[in-house]
């Protein structure tokens, strides 16, 4: 790991190019390129960036990051840049979000919603990673399966929320089922039930599929994620079209 400011990040990357050219024929992005863009994201000049070479997907990139891991930007070893530079990222997830045996990235910003993030799949065609459109949540894949459910927070201290099912479809995500969770106990229950409205999402259309009494299936607070697993991943056939 290298430490370095601003004024001597492109001395760290020349001889970061220097011991990784060993072993590869790719030659660095001209080192003042590299500088001005770093310049044009920081503010202040002296603030402390970290440099470090990770091996991922049989690749070697450059990871770029702030003091307490705090991600700031990803580039090849050319200098070509895979996640642009910004200093709104708290940190990075490398993990295969996907099934398909590459490492994928989550970026997670500053929130008060833990699991906003952005995602980037590793395309084994291009060996780039590609933005996933449509998605803003930290998905989970349905084991063995290409689908993918979400969970989303709707208000009332979290008793009220939202669950997508999903598919990928050319680094989109496309949503093919929908539950709406609400749990919260409003003073008119007649008029504001707590209740589990299940939806199937056609034609960008949600028709209503199944309604379900909330106490029943989520008798305490914490039960919700374990319901919103089980469900989808025992039902999501009954949602393909």
């Amino acid at each position: 790991m290298k430490y370095c400011y601003l004024i001597l990040v492109t001395l760290f990357l020349i001889a970061c190019h220097t011991d990784s050219d060993k072993n590869t024929n790719e030659k660095p992005q001209d080192s003042t390129v590299l500088q001005n863009q770093l310049t044009n994201t920081i503010a202040e000049p002296k603030e402390e960036i970290i440099v470090d070479t990770l091996n991922i997907n049989r690749q070697k990139l450059i990871k770029y990051s702030f003091p307490n891991n705090r991600f700031f930007g990803l580039t090849t070893l050319k200098g070509d840049t895979l996640i642009k530079f910004g200093k709104d990222y708290f940190y990075a997830d490398i993990l295969d979000i996907n099934g398909d045996g590459n490492k994928d990235i989550r970026i997670f910003g500053f929130t008060n919603v833990p699991n906003v993030c952005e995602t980037y799949l590793f395309d084994e065609k291009t060996k780039k990673y590609r933005f996933l459109e449509n998605c803003d949540l930290d998905i989970q894949q349905i084991k063995n399966t290409p689908y993918f459910y979400s969970y989303a927070r709707a208000g009332c201290a979290d008793y009220n929320w939202e669950s997508y099912l999903s598919k990928i479809v050319d680094f989109k995500l496309i949503d093919i089922g929908f539950i709406d969770g609400r749990g919260c106990e409003y003073e008119n229950p007649k008029e504001n039930p707590r209740q589990i409205k299940i939806y199937k999402i056609k034609n960008k259309g949600h028709i209503l599929y199944k309604t379900l009494p909330y106490s029943k299936h989520i008798p305490t607070f914490s039960d919700k994620w374990d319901f919103i697993k089980k469900y989808w991943t025992k039902n999501h056939r009954q949602f393909i079209h």
